[in-house]
Parts: C-alpha cells; structure tokens; sequence
C-alpha cells in the first residue's frame, strides 16, 4: 500500500513544478515577445530600427535595475505578495503594449515589464534554494532551467501572429499569462518553510 504521505509530497513537488514551470516560462516569453516581429513593429510605428529595437532593450534595461531589489526583497518578505505585484504589473504592461498606438507608450509599458520580471523570476529562485530540501530543490530547479528556454522560445510564436484583430488578441493572452500563473501559484504552499523532519 502507498504511503499518503509520500503520495501528497510527491502532489505538493509536482503543483510547484507546474507553477514554476507556467510562471517562468511566461515571463520569458515576454522579454523575447517583441524581437521575431521588429520589423512589423517598426512599420506599423513608423519608427527607425534604432528606435524599434528599444522594445527589447529597455526590458532588459528593467530588468537589470530591478534583479537584486528583488532578490533581497524576497529574503525579507513572504514571496506571494511578491509574485502577485510582479504578475499585476508584467500583465498590465502586457495589455498596454498589446493595444497602444503610441511608440513611446509601448517602450514605457515595456520598460515597466522589465522592472516587475524580477518578481517573477528572481525572488521566486530565491525562495526556492531557501525553502525547499535538496532532493526537491535540483528537480524544480531543473524544471526552472527548462522553463528559461521554453520562455525564450516561446517568444518566436510571435513571428507568425500578424497585426490584424486575431494577432493582437494572441499576444494579449500571451501578455496576460504571468498574472494567471501568479494566481495560481498560491495553490502549492509558497508562504512556509519546509519543516523538517
């Protein structure tokens, strides 16, 4: 007979793999989501390519401010509270970018996108080589990994969305995809140490 001790563990390991792979994986993708389509951003904008690729690159400029705020933030304070306002504000860029007309507003909601991807990724890396025992640690964190390069990935979808109502709904779902995952990732237990035993 099966232990339903180790059955509910193995359940709990397998949610937060789920919900690390979900949250990682999206919030890749929307570093990466703009650079497959440059060239349709820099006609529908009527920007230079100099301009258009500042899409990219103030995102990764965020990103770099914001890393060890976060880190340390998440040392400091519960991570879910950390998650949620990183996936609210990754998602509210999101839509922003999605439906604006203005160049400049885009390049704003993107830079806002990189300065909140950090709570998604740095500070729930750190709560999980903190918080979980080492046999629990290497496969998640392997899931983490996977997760980096599926996001990458994952921007190229992109590349064949077009500008018409169709394309613009699928990269709203696709922006909107950290503030789901952030939702569900308060299902496994992302609040407690892991007791010993």
């Amino acid at each position: 007979m099966l232990d339903h001790n180790w059955v509910k563990m193995k359940s709990k390991s397998f949610k937060i793999e789920i919900a690390v792979c979900a949250l990682v994986t999206a919030a890749f993708t929307n570093i990466y989501i703009t650079q497959p389509i440059l060239p349709v951003l820099e006609a529908e904008f009527d920007v230079t390519t100099a301009q258009v690729s500042l899409t990219v690159s103030f995102v990764i400029l965020g990103i770099v401010l914001s890393n060890l705020f976060f880190g340390y933030l998440s040392d400091r304070i519960p991570i879910r509270p950390i998650l949620c306002i990183g996936g609210f504000f990754v998602t509210a860029g999101g839509m922003v970018c999605a439906m604006t007309n203005d160049f400049e507003v885009l390049v704003g909601a993107r830079t806002v996108q990189g300065l909140f991807i950090p709570a998604l990724t740095t500070s729930l890396a750190a709560w999980l080589s903190k918080n979980l025992p080492q046999e629990r640690l290497s496969v998640v964190m392997g899931t983490y990994v996977a997760a980096t390069v599926l996001g990458g990935l994952g921007g190229a979808v992109t590349r064949w969305m077009d500008s018409s109502a169709s394309g613009l709904a699928v990269r709203v779902y696709i922006c909107s995809c950290p503030g789901c995952c952030c939702r569900g990732s308060g299902r496994p237990d992302l609040t407690c140490r892991q007791q010993p035993r």
